[in-house]
């Protein structure tokens, strides 16, 4: 190996002082390893992120020093490998260093977009009664309080029609069809009798809700604050309506009011988007009942959702495309909060929700979109 090279001098200039020259010829190094990850997870199948390109990189010429140093006993003669891998290793530094000072980097819905990306990258494919369908088995996520509307350019959520399930869901009654009005699925859905199972709003809002703040104000530990919406009589039922949630419990652990919805299946398009904005606003007619009731200093925690099968079919396998590899951005919708336990009682016992101007999610709800 030349002794009169400078391995770390010229890795230093190719990093830092050569910066412009090297970004006209290959672009910026940040930037050309994160296209170099997409094409990389394009190959693969799978989602490769930039730490792991850089860790390829490095791997490779770690890889070549490694061999020279097994056959020949000694470093290449050839001084390129050390430059660049330690040229690597800086980059790699910087580029972490850039990630943890740079605040714009942080995205607040990437636990949203990880996801689809998981549907797209590592779900398997099946057939589910004839429908080409990607699915992931015993999938998690975790929401951030107030976090509810997954809401991308090429799914955009209804607002107009979320508002009305909600309201829907409020009236707790499943002989009310008003929401075959709304979506045409549901008029495929209503039972003999006149009935829809999955308006879990007659199941939660008589008797259950108040049932479940109480046994967190009796026992702040409790671990019996389960609300069951799955039930063997409707499997067991001739029914095309079979409920997609199993149970939603509630815990106070470290001063904050979690939630944890398990479901049996769940559809990541339609489902998820429409199923999140109740389970999130339940939570938080919940949290601020017990703020109000008895525990003042209490925090809404998060909202952890448990999906036996998560998966999309085949129609949507374009937007899900779209959406992982455009890279699609989350559009905001506004919400305001719940103001106390006062509006939380208005929402299920008022079925026409007429406006109260004290009450801003109310008439948030009954606003026209």
């Amino acid at each position: 190996m030349n002794n009169n090279y400078n391995i770390l001098e010229r890795a230093n200039q190719i990093i830092n002082n050569r910066s412009e020259e090297k970004n006209r010829q290959y672009g910026e190094m940040d930037e050309s390893m994160n296209n170099s990850a997409k094409i990389a997870s394009l190959f693969r199948g799978k989602e490769i992120d930039v730490h792991t390109m850089f860790a390829c990189m490095i791997g490779l010429k770690g890889a070549r020093i490694g061999h020279s140093l097994s056959v020949n006993n000694d470093l290449p003669n050839d001084p390129d490998s050390m430059c660049d891998l330690t040229a690597y290793l800086g980059a790699y530094q910087n580029y972490s260093n850039n990630l943890k000072n740079d605040n714009k980097k942080i995205d607040k819905n990437e636990n949203i977009k990880k996801i689809y990306k998981d549907l797209y990258y590592n779900s398997d494919e099946i057939i589910v009664r004839g429908l080409k369908t990607k699915e992931i088995m015993n999938y998690q996520f975790v929401l951030k309080p107030y976090q509810r509307f997954i809401n991308f350019e090429s799914r955009k959520l209804s607002l107009k029609y979320i508002k009305e399930e909600l309201k829907w869901y409020f009236n707790g009654d499943k002989y009310d069809l008003s929401i075959c009005d709304k979506a045409k699925i549901w008029k495929d859905l209503v039972n003999e009798d006149k009935t829809l199972n999955s308006n879990y709003g007659y199941i939660i809002f008589n008797n259950n809700f108040h049932r479940i703040i109480e046994t967190l104000i009796n026992d702040k530990y409790s671990r019996r604050a389960v609300i069951m919406i799955g039930d063997n009589d409707n499997l067991n039922s001739i029914t095309k309506d079979y409920k997609c949630t199993n149970s939603i419990v509630f815990s106070i652990r470290k001063n904050k009011l979690n939630m944890f919805v398990n479901m049996r299946s769940n559809d990541a398009i339609f489902g998820v988007g429409n199923d999140i904005p109740f389970f999130s606003i339940l939570h938080e007619m919940i949290f601020v009942s017990l703020r109000d009731l008895k525990y003042g200093n209490l925090e809404l925690g998060n909202y952890t959702h448990y999906a036996n099968s998560l998966h999309i079919y085949e129609r949507h396998f374009k937007m899900l495309k779209k959406i992982v590899l455009l890279e699609e951005e989350i559009t905001e919708i506004e919400c305001p909060k719940i103001s106390g336990i006062e509006e939380a009682e208005f929402l299920m016992n008022n079925t026409d929700l007429e406006y109260k101007p004290n009450f801003k999610f109310v008439d948030w709800l009954n606003k026209k979109n």
